[in-house]
């Protein structure tokens, strides 16, 4: 496991679909690999998530060069209909896929949630008060015979001893720019890992998302 692996989630490396029995779960996740040239740390003061039970986030270990891929984002891969987009639960670390150029013209209502299960991308904190862009990007990758997933995609050069950090997306935004009473009835910090909202993980050919 990751240094700084939380023992109540499943490490896996690979995206997994929702309904998978629960000792097959483990069985197939024995396979799984830590990420390259990252790790999970504990932030520092002055960091906005710092003192909260979301103060930990991804760091290089190693420079990453832009256009270079990180890892994937790994976690369970399910079916989402309009409510599942448009809630507000505490604890999510959702991401909405954009699959329509790779399986078909109609895009698939797909998302992939890492909050029980996933890998080190789980960690990647939203930009917004910690730096004054974010470095890396959620990619979604779709081929029709080999499924779909997301790939961590570097935007910004990033040095050893960076956070990686992205953009949670404008809907993510808007929520926590609200009242702080809001943000506390969740007991999340603003703009810390665990999106309230899904964030949209392009797609590798064209910038579309679910509106």
């Amino acid at each position: 496991l990751p240094r700084g692996w939380p023992g109540e989630v499943l490490f896996c490396s690979f995206p997994l679909h929702e309904g998978v029995y629960t000792r097959l779960l483990k069985s197939l996740c024995l396979n799984s690999e830590c990420m390259d040239g990252v790790e999970i740390r504990e932030v520092g003061a002055g960091h906005r998530c710092y003192g909260t039970r979301f103060g930990r986030g991804l760091f290089a270990l190693r420079s990453f060069r832009v256009k270079q891929t990180v890892g994937c984002y790994a976690g369970c891969l399910r079916s989402a209909n309009a409510w599942c987009l448009q809630r507000h639960e505490e604890g999510q670390f959702t991401i909405a896929l954009d699959t329509a150029d790779g399986l078909g013209s109609a895009p698939l209502w797909l998302e992939l949630d890492a909050e029980f299960v996933g890998n080190e991308g789980r960690f990647i904190n939203d930009y917004h008060g910690i730096a004054p862009a974010p470095n890396v990007r959620f990619t979604t990758k779709a081929h029709p015979s080999k499924g779909v997933w997301v790939q961590i995609v570097v935007s910004a050069p990033i040095r050893a001893g960076d956070e990686l950090l992205v953009d949670y997306g404008p809907d993510f935004a808007s929520f926590r720019a609200g009242p702080l009473a809001s943000n506390a009835a969740f007991g999340l910090p603003a703009f810390c890992s665990s999106p309230a909202t899904p964030i949209v993980a392009t797609s590798s050919h064209s910038p579309r998302c679910f509106a």
